[in-house]
C-alpha cells in the first residue's frame, strides 16, 4: 500500500513539475516574442537612420519617409508600391492634416524646384470622391482636379511640394502609369 501511495505521489509531483516547466516555457516564449518585436522596431529605426535622410513620426506613431531609386529612375504607381515593400514599408496613407503638414515639411526640397511623390490614396474620378478610407486630401488646385468619365483612369493621388513654401503645392490625381521621382512610404 505504501509503495502504491509513493508511486501515486511521485506521479503527481512529476505532473506538477511538468506543469511548472510548461508554464515557464510559455512565459519565456512570450518574453522572446516581446523582445523580437522590440528588435524589429529598433531595426526599422536603424534602417531609417542609416538609409533615409528625412523621416517624420506622426502623433499616432506612424513613421513616414520618402525615397527614390538610387539610379534616379522614375517610377509608376506599382513600382512605388514595390519600392516601399522592398524597404519593409507600405505606400503612405495620409490620414489627417497633421500628417499632411509633417510630410510636406519632410519632403520640401532644398535644391530642386519641386518634388512630386506617390501616396497610397486612391480617388474615384467618376464619382469625384476618395476611395481610400480615413484619407486626408489637400488638393493642389480644385480647377485641376481631374474628374468625370474621361478621366476615369486617374485614380492615384500624388503630392507635389515646392521649394518655396509660398508656392501652392498639394495633391493631384493621375493615372497609375504616370512617372514620378519619389514615393512616400510608411512603417
Amino acid at each position: 500500500m505504501n509503495d502504491m501511495n509513493f508511486c501515486l505521489n511521485s506521479k503527481i509531483k512529476e505532473n506538477e513539475k511538468q506543469q511548472i516547466v510548461d508554464k515557464q516555457k510559455a512565459i519565456i516564449t512570450e518574453q522572446q516574442k516581446e523582445i523580437d518585436e522590440r528588435h524589429q522596431v529598433i531595426d526599422k529605426l536603424l534602417i531609417i537612420s542609416t538609409t533615409v535622410n528625412n523621416f517624420y513620426i506622426s502623433e499616432s506613431g506612424d513613421v513616414f519617409w520618402y525615397g527614390r531609386y538610387t539610379n534616379g529612375f522614375y517610377m509608376d504607381y506599382l513600382h512605388s508600391v514595390k519600392f516601399c515593400e522592398i524597404s519593409n514599408s507600405t505606400i503612405a496613407q495620409i490620414k489627417n492634416k497633421e500628417e499632411y503638414d509633417g510630410i510636406v515639411n519632410m519632403i520640401r526640397p532644398t535644391t530642386a524646384e519641386l518634388v512630386a511623390a506617390w501616396t497610397g490614396i486612391i480617388f474615384d474620378p467618376v464619382k469625384g470622391e476618395v476611395s481610400t478610407e480615413d484619407s486626408f486630401i489637400q488638393w493642389e488646385d480644385s480647377s485641376q482636379l481631374l474628374t468625370g468619365y474621361w478621366h476615369r483612369r486617374f485614380v492615384n493621388v500624388y503630392l507635389t511640394v515646392f521649394a518655396d513654401s509660398n508656392d501652392i503645392g498639394g495633391m493631384s490625381n493621375t493615372y497609375p502609369n504616370d512617372l514620378l521621382s519619389f514615393a512616400i512610404c510608411q512603417w
